[in-house]
């Protein structure tokens, strides 16, 4: 049992006993899970922060409506501006 055992394939014949196939599907499959955490963190922080600012102003415009400063037909007209 020399070097040339180990040069002949030795356990498994190299293959890790199975385990290699096993551990690339493991980090293959981290590395999509990540990738596609990373992607959605990305678009929903779009969307949230669109809707924030929506959100916001629509609450402008409804202080500015109690407060006088425009009239019930300015806030309909400039709330369905802000609404699509």
């Amino acid at each position: 049992m020399g070097a040339g055992w180990m040069m002949d394939g030795g356990w498994a014949n190299g293959m890790g006993f199975g385990l290699h196939g096993v551990g690339s599907f493991i980090v293959w499959g981290l590395v999509l899970w990540g990738g596609f955490k990373l992607l959605r963190a990305f678009t929903s922080q779009d969307q949230s922060h669109e809707a924030q600012g929506k959100k916001a102003a629509l609450d402008i415009l409804k202080t500015r409506l109690a407060k006088g400063e425009i009239s019930q037909e300015e806030y309909h007209k400039l709330q369905e501006v802000l609404e699509r």
